[in-house]
């Protein structure tokens, strides 16, 4: 087993956060998603483990429905975006 103890993300957050997740594609690409997830969970209120969560783009939808939602991420700094989001 390896720490990963580099967060990767840093350099990247805004560029995915507020670029790529910012796009038509983006946007689609979040729906489907949010669909497909709707397909396979319990109606609320159910606990959510979102392990990756990064800046909260299927959990922050999710919480809105009444899941009750806890995010998880490696990087500092997708946590950090997910908080500013939040805010």
């Amino acid at each position: 087993m390896v720490a990963v103890t580099e967060d990767v993300w840093a350099g990247l957050t805004d560029r995915f956060v507020e670029g790529a997740y910012a796009t038509v594609k983006g946007r689609v690409r979040t729906y489907v998603l949010h669909r497909h997830l709707m397909d396979h969970l319990p109606p609320p209120p159910a606990a959510v483990l979102d392990v990756g969560g990064g800046a909260g783009h299927q959990s922050f939808p999710l919480a809105r429905l009444g899941y009750e939602v806890v995010l998880l991420d490696a990087s500092e700094a997708m946590l950090a975006a997910a908080e500013r989001r939040l805010a």
